[in-house]
């Protein structure tokens, strides 16, 4: 049995020391591995076939998305010295265990031709289970017309399956109707599961002021349905409040969505237009709403307007808001089992000295599995200016902590280098990852920092302590004895990689992130370097030998789907 089946089984079946044990065994010698390089053949095209190079326009590599066994994904751009000047795209999985080519650009599948996007982010998912999904095009020969259109794709073990056309109709709404457009990104479960925001040309229902109407759709269920859509009864409203417009979802492994969506009708204004809602399989229930009353905050206070919502494997929410009155805006979880106030505008900033307090929330925070969640704050207060007037708090550790500030020293760099201050693009990509560790890009300022080596990635090791994992500037040893200086990184954020968004930064602390070098060339990269270190052989052999007989005294009933009692 290889090692990645058996992390897949383990993590399935909730052995999760045997997952760590058998990640720990195959990268905790590497502190970073190199999963592709521009220049490298790529895998499953003819000899001479590179990836690279970047036309200028767009990386020749995309960044990485990661599952949480560590396996990536990307976009890339080939090269080949008889190539024709017509640029080429793939993707590329390691879902199977080893890097492979998923599909490529003008590939052939049911007759159709597919067409790749540039390398970026945002349509393409790895999930737990080593399967990849992603959003193409597709051009096929309708009646000697060419047309074409969307798809969303799923990749399981190099089996392709077209799991949406954006010619389906959309269940649920008018005969008549199709899908007009789909969302450029979408979210994407461990079950392999999808959920997707979509305009239609159903027509104007006469709650829109465009040509289309909108809605969320998933196939969590197993045949796709619509969880919400333009002028459907809202629920946990008066008769006739529905939905007027639906912002796009996320989604977690139990296939429950969770969405913000402005409403309409008799007895709505400006003041209670918008909500969020959170649906299980069918059940949709209201989260919030503008114009009620705000949980933790005194009578008379309510929400005037909500952002976009997190979402954890619980079904439970967190989202930022903003208050009527002198209040201005805070942070609301659902962790605790109910809804309540994680960070509010005006109170003391923890960490900080007394006087120090939060002034504000630049973003929606993310949430993890434990219910916790982590967010940016601004602040106001003695001695505060615009070059420390931000942090990144987090509820990691059970308790709300200060993490990193603007202004203070920056871990890993040496001398006055300090977290950059005067804007709110010092801290972006923040993840949360299930054991409470905060992982982010961040920018730097002080003597001698320039374009050159002002952003780096850091991360929380087991101990949570910030740990710097590469920087501009940094030399990395891309093959032994090869080292390049990185001009340029990156990596994916702003999920708690339980909301079926992609991820750069799993929950065994490994953080993928693709670097661009001085000598142009590009790399996808893999640092282990906070992950779960490798145990002791003996304490290897002694979860193999439990999990071997988990496996011989339940396979039949994990055959058959049922439990042992």
């Amino acid at each position: 049995m290889s090692t990645t089946l058996m992390i897949r089984i383990a993590y399935r079946f909730g052995l999760m020391g045997l997952a760590v044990s058998l990640l720990g065994s195959s990268t905790a010698a590497q502190l970073v591995r190199n999963v592709a390089l521009t220049g490298d053949q790529a895998p499953g095209t003819q000899t001479g076939v590179e990836f690279g190079k970047s036309s200028g326009l767009f990386p020749a590599l995309s960044l990485p998305t990661m599952n949480s066994v560590g396996q990536t994904a990307f976009h890339a751009e080939l090269f080949s010295e008889d190539s024709e000047t017509e640029r080429h795209f793939g993707i590329w999985s390691e879902g199977t265990g080893e890097l492979a080519l998923v599909v490529r650009h003008g590939e052939l599948l049911n007759g159709s031709l597919l067409g790749l996007p540039p390398p970026k982010t945002g349509s393409l998912h790895i999930n737990d289970a080593g399967q990849t999904a992603f959003r193409a095009t597709v051009t096929s020969d309708d009646d000697g017309t060419e047309v074409t259109n969307i798809a969303i794709w799923l990749d399981d073990n190099g089996s392709l399956t077209r799991i949406l056309f954006a010619e389906d109709h959309p269940p649920d709404i008018p005969i008549s109707a199709s899908f007009a457009s789909l969302s450029t990104s979408f979210s994407f479960n461990s079950a392999g599961q999808i959920a997707f925001r979509a305009d239609t040309d159903s027509g104007p229902s006469n709650l829109t002021e465009g040509p289309d109407d909108n809605g969320v759709w998933s196939n969590a269920t197993g045949a796709l349905r619509a969880v919400a859509f333009t002028g459907s009864q809202t629920p946990e409203t008066p008769v006739g409040v529905k939905f007027r417009f639906i912002r796009g979802p996320v989604f977690n492994d139990a296939g429950q969505t969770a969405f913000n969506a402005v409403v309409a009708g008799d007895g709505v204004d400006a003041a209670d237009d918008t909500g969020i809602w959170k649906e299980n399989l069918g059940d949709l229930t209201k989260v919030a709403r503008t114009g009620e009353q705000a949980p933790g905050v005194p009578m008379g206070i309510n929400f005037r307007s909500l952002g976009s919502p997190a979402l954890n494997a619980a079904g439970q929410t967190a989202f930022i808001a903003n208050l009527t009155g002198a209040f201005d805006s805070g942070i609301w979880s659902e962790g605790t089992g109910e809804l309540s106030l994680v960070a509010l505008a005006g109170e003391q900033a923890p960490g900080l000295h007394a006087g120090v307090d939060y002034k504000g929330f630049a973003f929606s925070p993310v949430l993890n599995r434990a219910g916790h969640t982590a967010f940016q704050g601004v602040l106001s207060g003695a001695a505060i200016d615009g070059t420390n007037n931000v942090g990144i708090w987090s509820e990691g550790s059970g308790t709300l902590e200060l993490v990193a500030r603007e202004g203070d020293q920056a871990p890993g760099t040496s001398g006055d280098t300090v977290f950059f201050g005067g804007n709110h693009s010092t801290f972006t990509e923040l993840v949360l990852n299930s054991a409470g560790r905060v992982a982010f890009q961040g920018r730097l300022t002080g003597e001698g920092i320039n374009s050159l080596n002002d952003k780096g990635l850091w991360a929380e090791d087991e101990a949570r302590v910030l740990r710097l994992i590469v920087r501009q500037g940094d030399h990395l040893e891309v093959a032994p004895g090869d080292y390049r200086t990185i001009r340029n990184l990156g990596f994916i954020g702003n999920t708690g990689n339980e909301d079926g968004r992609p991820s750069g930064f799993n929950d065994y602390g490994q953080l993928s992130f693709w670097a661009n070098f001085t000598d142009g060339t590009e790399g996808i990269f893999v640092s282990n370097l906070v992950a779960i270190p490798e145990p002791s052989s003996l304490l290897l052999g002694t979860i193999a030998v439990i999990s071997l007989t988990f496996f011989r005294v339940n396979l039949p009933y994990i055959a058959l789907g049922c439990s042992r009692r």
